[in-house]
């Protein structure tokens, strides 16, 4: 979301400002200065503007702690809090980092490694769709999937099967005679 100069400007002052960090909403009193909705003005804040925030990618060693951190403190029901672990990456790193930008490190971890996500209790859901997608390939392409796939490196693609692998299209013929009208 582009944000305009001003605005930003308002932002970053109100919240550095002792008026910003005290008051009880300042999100809702900053939609009311610049015309964001207070929902994204307080992403944009903990996103992108909170001038303590650290900007330069995640390490290696960051990505790890990342990992091994929702490992050890996702809740029963699957929940991560993400507050939690930047809280614990800024006492041990002594860098701020958004959260969404480590909760988006964590998932694209995940998305590389889908095998272990089954043998690790992913969510249900996921596996659902994930097999019913299977079940649909199986249909529509009326091949096993389990051939179809290939793999590359940690990767997994579809190659593409031609439903019909014959078919050319046949273009219309060309008129035999020319139409001459005679009155």
């Amino acid at each position: 979301m582009k944000v305009v100069p001003e605005a930003r400007n308002i932002i970053i002052r109100f919240m550095t400002s002792k008026e910003g960090r005290n008051h009880k909403t300042p999100y809702s009193e900053l939609s009311k200065k610049t015309g964001y909705s207070s929902k994204q003005i307080y992403h944009l804040w903990n996103d992108k503007l909170d001038p303590s925030l650290y900007h330069e990618p995640l390490s290696d060693e960051e990505k790890v702690y990342i990992n091994k951190w929702v490992e050890e403190n996702k809740s029963e029901s699957g929940k991560i809090y993400w507050a939690n672990c930047q809280e614990d990456m800024k006492r041990v790193f002594q860098r701020l980092h958004s959260r969404n930008k480590i909760k988006n490190s964590w998932y694209a971890e995940q998305k590389r490694r889908p095998d272990e996500d089954v043998e690790n209790g992913a969510d249900p859901t996921t596996q659902v769709a994930i097999s019913t997608f299977h079940n649909d390939i199986r249909n529509f392409t009326q091949t096993d999937p389990t051939k179809v796939l290939t793999s590359t490196i940690s990767h997994y693609y579809y190659q593409p099967i031609p439903i019909e692998p014959n078919f050319q299209p046949n273009p219309p013929e060309p008129p035999k005679f020319l139409m001459n009208p005679i009155f």
